[in-house]
């Protein structure tokens, strides 16, 4: 007799603790609510799906602080991809006297709550990597990154902001060290107006 009611007792006791344990689908289901949430396009996303459309781009490019600007024009398609979760923009133009083209990606992280970019073109091997915020005041993204530069033979730091001015208008300009002072200077804006 004394046996089974410890027995009993054993067998209450685990069902109480499993009973207050979640269950393993229940964690399941909570990991994959976790990567849903995270997956789902948000506001931030349809600010970046408005980018959609095919631009005009005049651009400006600085070698060094003070130097004279390059004047160039080009164009630029963004487009929305994979659920818009991202828009990838290619854009072509020229830069020093020769044929330029880039492209870049641009996303908003809802696990870091940043936006995030990168840039590739026909001028550089490496990767430009940039993370940051939009400040709806100013509708404006500002992130910051590093790039490899071949001139200091190693990583340099760098910002840009992207403002859209308004549906049919955009201003990006980049920051980054001169070659020589290593202090910052605006080494390119872009202003872009919608063709559609």
């Amino acid at each position: 007799m004394k046996k089974s009611v410890t027995i009993l007792l054993s067998f209450v006791l685990l069902s109480s603790v499993s009973a207050n344990e979640p269950s393993a689908d229940a964690k399941k289901i909570e990991m994959m609510k976790a990567w849903q949430d995270a997956s789902t396009p948000g506001k931030e996303h349809e600010i970046l799906k408005s980018l959609a459309g095919k631009w005009k781009v005049t651009s400006k490019s600085w070698e060094t602080d003070g130097s004279k600007p390059e004047e160039t024009t080009g164009t630029s398609t963004f487009k929305s991809i994979l659920g818009g979760r991202y828009v990838q923009q290619d854009f072509t133009g020229k830069m020093g006297g020769m044929k330029y083209e880039g492209t870049g990606m641009m996303g908003y992280n809802k696990v870091t709550k940043k936006f995030e970019s990168s840039w590739q073109d026909s001028m550089s091997t490496a990767m430009m990597k940039f993370e940051g915020s939009f400040d709806p005041a100013t509708k404006m993204i500002s992130e910051s990154g590093e790039f490899d530069c071949p001139v200091r033979k190693g990583p340099q730091k760098m910002r840009s902001e992207f403002k859209i001015v308004d549906k049919n208008h955009l201003l990006f300009t980049l920051y980054m060290p001169d070659m020589i002072s290593g202090k910052e200077y605006k080494s390119m804006e872009q202003n872009y107006q919608r063709i559609k």
